[in-house]
């Protein structure tokens, strides 16, 4: 349906352009009246025709390009509002001391891939920035993330900085729980900030 009204308003622009390029021929090179004479020669209606073929051909041409852009844009949102969308889950399971710990190791991983796929995504698309490139390369470093989210430590050994698993659940201390907000806050926000500079990029 999309490529069909897109179509359609492609023959509408055409249209206007033959009425146009009729009336200012009629009007600036021909003196119009209302006794106008239709003599046109060979070489005003191939010219005419010429002009009516490279409007239509930049209009396709111009849609087909904003149309790529919407389609690498709606991919590479996608893969950053998944991953949004799971850091607010999992602080919400934090807060809630509610965490299980195969979505906590799990994460990392899912991170550093996704940042790899928009990186890929970007350079086939030809999307060059350097901005976002340097925080995807960032948010690819999930060595730390992967530290606070997967790392057993017992009460025991650490009374402040404590993370037990039992049944798949995490038992994690305040302090540690803060550590874990503040890293998923981080990368919220790098987030955010590629999926600015794309959509920057895209304009």
């Amino acid at each position: 349906m999309k490529k069909r009204n897109n179509i359609y308003t492609i023959l509408v622009e055409g249209v206007l352009i033959v009425v146009i390029a009729f009336l200012l021929n009629a009007l600036i090179l021909n003196n119009f009246d209302f006794q106008y004479k239709f003599e046109i020669s060979l070489t005003e209606i191939i010219g005419l025709l010429l002009t009516i073929i490279l409007a239509l051909y930049l209009a396709h041409v111009v849609e087909a390009g904003r149309e790529q852009k919407k389609a690498i844009e709606s991919i590479i949102c996608n893969i950053i509002q998944s991953l949004l969308s799971e850091c607010d889950e999992i602080q919400q399971n934090v807060y809630k001391n509610n965490l299980c710990y195969l979505q906590a190791i799990a994460f990392s991983k899912k991170v550093f891939l996704s940042s790899k796929d928009i990186r890929d995504v970007m350079q086939k698309a030809g999307v060059a920035n350097n901005e976002a490139d340097r925080l995807l390369r960032k948010l690819s470093q999930v060595s730390q993330l992967k530290k606070v989210l997967s790392d057993i430590v017992y009460r025991d050994n650490d009374p402040n900085k404590y993370m037990e698993v039992k049944d798949n659940m995490c038992d994690i201390s305040p302090f540690r729980a803060g550590q874990i907000q503040t890293k998923l806050s981080s990368v919220k926000k790098d987030l955010y900030n590629i999926w600015l500079e794309i959509s920057m990029s895209n304009n």
